[in-house]
């Protein structure tokens, strides 16, 4: 199931395992809601203790000029990380750059 959700609480947003972050179109993260935070930061976008994540996510795509470009790099590099280990939960196999449905977000049961 593919859902889209606008300005979740962090208990809303939490409650999904996988997330698809698109800006204007742009890829900017593909992987596990829990790791989204982390990934952030390590573009250089630090969330605030105590800050819901999801308005991290919101905040941060819409006030920054260069934040969709850092983290389509950021993202990149995972996936490029993630063919080298041979597929790494990215839903890439055989080096090929294909997504799977395991890569598409999707509620938890």
């Amino acid at each position: 199931m593919v859902a889209a959700i606008h300005t979740p609480s962090s208990a809303a947003f939490f409650a999904f395992d996988k997330l698809l972050l698109l800006d204007a179109g742009r890829l900017c993260y593909l992987g596990a809601v829990s790791e989204t935070v982390r990934f952030f930061s390590e573009a250089g976008f630090q969330c605030p203790t105590y800050h819901n994540p999801a308005d991290f996510v919101i905040e941060t795509l819409s006030s920054s000029d260069d934040a969709p470009a850092k983290l389509k790099r950021q993202h990149e590099e995972r996936i490029g990380a993630a063919v080298e280990e041979g597929g790494g939960g990215w839903g890439v196999q055989n080096g090929q750059g294909c997504l799977t449905a395991s890569a598409i977000p999707f509620y938890s049961t």
